[in-house]
């Protein structure tokens, strides 16, 4: 054991982030982090009574990645930030990150309007996430093509291709903040490493290692992102970021949020929670499911994975009380096993719900 806490996954990312003079490329499996937001549903974050998105995350990250964000952009300077993350994941951490990545984005949108910073926000920062689609043979649906989102379990942050970290420690409390959850991992400073790490990557999410430009870094993932989600669109009516679904004349949100989510809308929704949430990804090692269309126009040509995230995809991630301390769904406290009578978890003072 050790006299302290072990920090050093924690610090080495803050750090990177500060020193970033060009770029920085994160790809985790969590975006549950603490960082400042004004809006009527993100304001009060860390008071359980008043909140009406709560997150119980204390870890800087955020803070740190959005003021770097905000300084380039103020600066004008020549410098992005892309952040993959799930488009959906298991149980635990689905409203944490749903709740992280709708505040954040929405609390840099708020900043650019304030300040009438005129260049794209999307180009400084964006979300992506990863999904594919596939031909479906007749005894498995088709003849048509299936959508699924896939489910992103790296940890891995590259900074100007000249830091980089590669570990085990998620972007929330447990992995960073505190003395729960043991992490593990390696930054290497210079060298080809960081820019070897960043390109295989790259080439696995977007076909080839070479499209993406680190002098523009984010406007260049962008582009392979919505041009996948224009194939998509225009083969199988799934439209990203918006999150919907066009059937004929008919348009819907494809993923809903329904039951203890608080979510509008929910019930004209294509695919019913929590269904929504396992072909989004989230089905963990025991569930997959895909979305298809019957006698789809064509198959998606796509160019790697690489799919633009944005909040509408599932919206605001309200979670109503209840939901909070009796729902197994959303069981987000160290010791499941404290859980009392099978109703979840049991609500612990001082110590926060959301990890």
């Amino acid at each position: 054991g050790t006299q302290s806490v072990v920090k050093e996954s924690y610090e080495m990312l803050l750090d990177s982030i500060r020193l970033a003079k060009k770029f920085i490329f994160i790809e985790n499996q969590y975006f549950s982090t603490d960082f400042p937001a004004t809006s009527t549903e993100c304001q009060h974050q860390h008071d359980r009574t008043k909140a009406v998105l709560y997150s119980g995350a204390t870890n800087r990250v955020g803070e740190v990645l959005m003021d770097r964000i905000k300084r380039a952009a103020f600066l004008k300077e020549n410098f992005s930030a892309a952040y993959i993350l799930p488009l959906g994941t298991e149980p635990g951490s689905f409203y944490p990150n749903a709740r992280g990545a709708y505040c954040f984005e929405q609390a840099l949108d708020d900043w650019w309007k304030a300040n009438g910073i005129q260049s794209d926000r999307r180009d400084y920062f964006s979300f992506f996430f990863l999904a594919n689609a596939v031909p479906v043979p007749t005894n498995m649906g088709g003849p048509g093509s299936a959508f699924y989102g896939i489910f992103t379990h790296t940890k891995a942050t590259v900074v100007d291709d000249e830091i980089a970290y590669l570990g085990s420690a998620n972007i929330n409390d447990r992995s960073l903040d505190g003395d729960r959850d043991a992490e593990v991992g390696i930054t290497v400073w210079n060298g080809s490493y960081p820019r070897l790490l960043r390109e295989q990557l790259l080439k696995d999410h977007t076909g080839d290692a070479a499209l993406p430009d680190t002098s523009r870094f984010t406007p260049s993932l962008r582009a392979i992102a919505e041009a996948n989600a224009e194939e998509l669109r225009q083969t199988m009516g799934i439209s990203f970021p918006a999150g919907t679904v066009t059937n004929g004349s008919r348009t819907t949100q494809l993923f809903g949020m329904e039951g203890l989510l608080n979510h509008a809308p929910v019930g004209a929704a294509e695919l019913k929670w929590p269904r929504s949430r396992v072909v989004a990804g989230g089905g963990g090692v025991d569930h997959f499911d895909w979305y298809v269309v019957p006698q789809a126009l064509r198959h998606p040509r796509l160019h790697g994975l690489l799919f633009p995230w944005g909040r509408n995809i599932w919206g605001m991630p309200k979670m109503t009380n209840i939901a909070q301390i009796f729902s197994d769904e959303f069981n987000y406290l160290e010791e499941p096993a404290l859980a009392q009578h099978g109703l979840g978890p049991v609500v612990e003072e001082g110590k926060p719900l959301f990890l």
